[in-house]
C-alpha cells in the first residue's frame, strides 16, 4: 500500500502531461495530473474547487509523501487514503 510511479498520460494530451498511479489494497488508482495554466500542476479532473495547483510535479509527489491522498474506486464508489509512500523502481 502507498506504492507509486509518475508515467506519461496514456491520452498524450497537453493539459494532462502525466498521470499518477498508485497501489492501495491491490488495487490501482490512475490519477491524472493536469496541467494548469502554464503555471503548474494538480491532480484529478476540472472544476473542483479550492484544488490545490504546485509549481512541479516533484513538488506535488512530495507534497502527497507527507498528507494523505484521497483515492476513489470508480467500480464500487469506496473512498480510501494514503501517502506516496514508496516510488516503484523500474
Amino acid at each position: 500500500d502507498g506504492c507509486f510511479l509518475v508515467r506519461l498520460s496514456s491520452s498524450q494530451n497537453q493539459m494532462q502531461p502525466y498521470t499518477l498511479a498508485v497501489l492501495y489494497h491491490d488495487h490501482i488508482y490512475n490519477i491524472p495530473i493536469r496541467a494548469v495554466g502554464g503555471s503548474g500542476f494538480s491532480l484529478g479532473k476540472e472544476g473542483k474547487r479550492h484544488e490545490e495547483v504546485f509549481p512541479s510535479v516533484v513538488h506535488l509527489i512530495e507534497h502527497y509523501q507527507h498528507e494523505p491522498l484521497n483515492l476513489v474506486n470508480r467500480q464500487t464508489s469506496e473512498r480510501e487514503c494514503t501517502a506516496l509512500l514508496y516510488p516503484a523502481i523500474l
